[in-house]
């Protein structure tokens, strides 16, 4: 029987080339996530990236940030200055589902909730792009910090990614029967199957955060061989709410 085992992530934070120990980013803030103490910045370009804090800044935020580069794949801050506010952002992610009028897109090592707007931005398909899509979101942000589409542009296809979320809820495997976990972003829940087989550490359990490698089809993700990863951060970081004119933004309307 193969052992598929799911490893429990410390929330944790990312990344820069491989020579250098620290990072310069800037962008907007298009997901803050409490439980996990990260924050989800997107570039002009779209790239995206987790960064580990403890800032009060909020989604629409445009940010300058010094961090250092985990092993996981995400970032943790030392240095976050805020100079500004914006409505309106660009994601480059991968689609992991559509449910229910909302787009979940992996950006950055994070699971990113869009919603849709009422008529279809991707001719493919009425429901949205495909599980495994890669594709440029333009997004508005709402008073409330929750993104809505504007434009969604296809620019590749992947096969997989890598996420770190909360779990809210778990259904273990068996040897014979498949199990799922039940992720948790900002209010909103999304159900990764397992299959048979997977065995889950004692220690994963509901409120942990895990890193999970997502295989994606057509009929939506399903969770394997995901990497384990024990890294910690202390979220130190200096806050500073002076204006830096030097931000990376998207404000044209997609």
């Amino acid at each position: 029987m193969k052992k598929i085992v799911i490893a429990l992530a410390a929330a944790v934070a990312v990344a820069l080339p491989a020579n250098a120990g620290a990072a310069r980013l800037q962008g907007v803030v298009v997901s803050k996530q409490k439980t996990r103490h990260v924050l989800v910045i997107a570039a002009r370009s779209g790239t995206a990236w987790s960064v580990h804090t403890r800032s009060a800044a909020r989604v629409g935020s445009v940010v300058t940030v010094s961090a250092t580069r985990l092993p996981n794949g995400t970032y943790n801050a030392t240095k976050l200055r805020v100079s500004d506010r914006v409505s309106r952002a660009r994601i480059r992610g991968v689609v992991i589902r559509n449910i229910a009028g909302t787009t979940f897109l992996s950006a950055g090592r994070s699971v990113v909730p869009v919603r849709s707007r009422a008529r279809s931005l991707m001719s493919a398909t009425q429901s949205g792009p495909l599980p495994g899509t890669v594709a440029s979101v333009g997004v508005t942000i709402g008073q409330s910090g929750s993104l809505t589409a504007t434009s969604i542009t296809s620019v590749g296809h992947t096969n997989q990614v890598v996420v770190q979320a909360t779990v809210a809820a778990i259904t273990p495997a068996t040897a014979t029967t498949a199990g799922s976990l039940t992720l948790t972003v900002n209010g909103q829940t999304l159900v990764i199957p397992l299959p048979a087989g997977t065995v889950l550490p004692p220690t994963l359990v509901p409120g942990a955060t895990v890193t999970l490698t997502l295989a994606l089809g057509p009929s939506g993700p399903v969770g394997r061989d995901p990497e384990h990863d024990d890294d910690d951060t202390d979220d130190t970081d200096d806050t500073d709410d002076s204006e830096d004119t030097e931000d990376d933004t998207d404000d044209s309307d997609d």
